[in-house]
């Protein structure tokens, strides 16, 4: 995707966040981390960490942050999850975390794309999957 930027997202990024939030049920719309993608200035999609701790509908143990991930419609299937939801697991093993989890509705598509990044489903429950990536395996 030519013209495309992922950037940081910040503590506080609630106004950036809100409309992929919406996107992703029980999303908060804040984050601990995260990146943002952007195309010639617009915001496209967004990956971003938080940990709720037993509050969040992907929890699954202490000190483990939930991923989250959206992605704008029209900018779906080009890759843009992988390349976001990729680097959501490098800021959460830059940061310490041992382990990620996420929350994915059993109809949601993207439990192929956590799949592909090595999450395993750990729990289902009121129509949603939790799935878990371990970072403590990988290099």
């Amino acid at each position: 995707m030519s013209g495309m930027d992922i950037t940081p997202l910040e503590p506080g990024s609630q106004q950036q966040l809100r409309p992929f939030a919406d996107l992703v049920p029980g999303a908060p719309a804040d984050c601990d981390q995260g990146l943002i993608a952007s195309v010639s200035g617009q915001a496209v999609g967004a990956a971003w960490l938080k940990d709720d701790g037993p509050a969040a509908l992907g929890f699954v143990g202490e000190g483990i942050p939930q991923v989250y991930v959206a992605v704008a419609e029209e900018h779906q299937g080009k890759g843009l999850g992988t390349q976001l939801l990729g680097g959501a697991l490098s800021l959460a093993r830059m940061s310490g975390a041992k382990a990620v989890s996420a929350a994915v509705a059993e109809a949601n598509e993207a439990q192929e794309l956590f799949g592909r990044l090595g999450f395993t489903d750990v729990g289902f429950g009121e129509g949603t999957y939790v799935l878990m990536a371990d970072l403590s395996e990988r290099k």
